[in-house]
């Protein structure tokens, strides 16, 4: 091999060892990879419990309108019942009125009787 040929091998090798020179400060290392390992199986548990926090979630939503639908019935039997006490009441007051007006026509012809 001629000296020109061998500077230009040199120079060649040479230039890509800057290349690499460049790249490794970018490759991670093994103790990186085991970080990225460990962090990734925490995030996966962390997933995992966050499912089952909304699985339960969701369970006492299911559970709260179950009590929702039952307060609603619940409450419409006593608005109707509520209603039936006042239509009562107020029949039973329209009764007394008419007694009381009854009463007022007897006292104003007693009056006028004196």
């Amino acid at each position: 091999m001629l000296i020109h040929e061998m500077e230009s091998l040199l120079r060649n090798v040479d230039a890509r060892l800057g290349r690499v020179e460049q790249i490794l400060p970018t490759l991670a290392l093994q103790e990186d990879l085991r970080t990225v390992q460990r962090d990734v199986q925490i995030l996966t548990l962390d997933v995992r419990v966050l499912k089952e926090d909304v699985r339960v979630l969701k369970e006492d939503v299911q559970g709260l309108r179950s009590d929702v639908e039952t307060s609603h019935r619940h409450l419409k039997v006593l608005y109707e019942d509520l209603k039936g006490d006042i239509r009562l009441l107020a029949e039973h007051l329209s009764s007394v009125m008419r007694q009381i007006s009854d009463m007022a026509a007897v006292v104003q012809r007693l009056d006028r009787a004196r």
